[in-house]
């Protein structure tokens, strides 16, 4: 097993995939985060995001969740010596959280234990602990539930298979968490879309009206993004 170094980080070396390590710091922002206790990362990867967080914000509590790569992912914290807890598993539908799902991502084809959000969140949460929640799930964040949100005052999320000028006909999964998003959170995106293999997605950048009051004259409603 070989390493390279990665912004001050020892990390395994994945050769072509090295990329993924930036993808982590490039795509999203760590404006807020002095103002919460728990940083959970869902769609981990390699632990580039968890990487960069814990530089700015090494006293905070770290969760990371990841299906594919989480072995990875655990020998890269352990590396660094960050203490945060590693989650093998996928996000599910509360009404399809028992079992297994295949996943398979970049030719890496494996088995992952479906895991409800309630479940990571007993974890991060104690009483009145706010959380920084970063998520790139493919698709998996429409699972998700408002309910789901309840300590969280900071999201950087990528969604996909949005309605764009670019992307066509947005698919949307969760009407519901839409709405909760947009009543609950001052909202700001990326002008980039992403190709990926389930169509298109974009990164946006949430923060909570009552935790950012400040963000209210720069952000819009997440449905303004998606065409909706």
């Amino acid at each position: 097993m070989n390493f390279i170094e990665h912004h001050g980080h020892e990390v395994i070396d994945m050769g072509p995939r090295n990329w993924l390590y930036e993808d982590g710091r490039e795509l999203y922002k760590l404006d807020g985060i002095e103002k919460a206790d728990t940083i959970i990362d869902l769609g981990a990867c390699f632990g580039g995001f968890t990487l960069m967080a814990y530089e700015v914000a090494p006293t905070k509590s770290f969760v990371a969740v990841e299906p594919v790569w989480y072995d990875i992912l655990q020998i890269n914290m352990e590396k660094n010596n960050i203490p945060c807890r590693v989650w093998a598993g996928a996000i599910a539908h509360p009404k399809d959280e028992k079992g297994w799902a295949l996943m398979d991502w970049d030719g890496r084809a494996i088995y992952s234990r479906k895991l409800a959000m309630k479940e990571i969140l007993k974890v991060a949460e104690g009483k009145d602990r706010k959380v920084f929640l970063k998520c790139d799930i493919e698709m998996g964040e429409w699972n998700l539930q408002p309910e789901d949100f309840t300590n969280v005052i900071r999201v950087e999320i990528e969604i996909h298979n949005l309605h764009t000028k670019q992307s066509g006909t947005f698919i949307q999964h969760n009407p519901e968490l839409v709405a909760f998003l947009e009543e609950t959170y001052f909202i700001e995106a990326e002008d980039n879309v992403i190709a990926t293999a389930d169509g298109a997605a974009k990164v946006f950048h949430m923060y909570r009206k009552d935790a950012f009051p400040e963000k209210e004259n720069v952000a819009g409603p997440v449905s303004k993004f998606m065409g909706l």
